[in-house]
């Protein structure tokens, strides 16, 4: 699975979610900073990516778009820089690894 980290999250995630074994890119690494958020759905969508982010515009660009995908994980907790809370969302992603797989259509 590929994800890419979306600008408000740190750099610091590429490790965790790594670790399972995932393409995993930051943002930063691949286009502008500035970028608008449906040019990072566009390249997510080509690449077959899932988005990881705090960002709720990219939920409802997604669904106005009325687009198959990509998958966005939008991320809420306190604090993204425990190393515990990211151990436990790395975790859950890869649970949920077949079912973001198929945000595309």
């Amino acid at each position: 699975m590929k994800l890419v980290v979306d600008m408000n999250l740190s750099p610091e995630w590429l490790p965790f979610l790594r670790r399972t074994g995932w393409d995993v890119r930051h943002w930063h690494d691949i286009g502008a900073e500035t970028a608008e958020d449906d040019e990072i759905l566009f390249w997510a969508r080509t690449e077959r990516a899932v988005v990881f982010t705090q960002d709720l515009d990219f939920v409802q660009l997604l669904h106005a778009s009325r687009a198959g995908g990509p998958s966005v994980i939008l991320l809420r907790i306190p604090n993204e820089h425990d190393d515990r809370l990211r151990r436990y969302v790395a975790a859950i992603i890869h649970q949920a690894e077949k079912e973001l797989d198929r945000g595309y259509s």
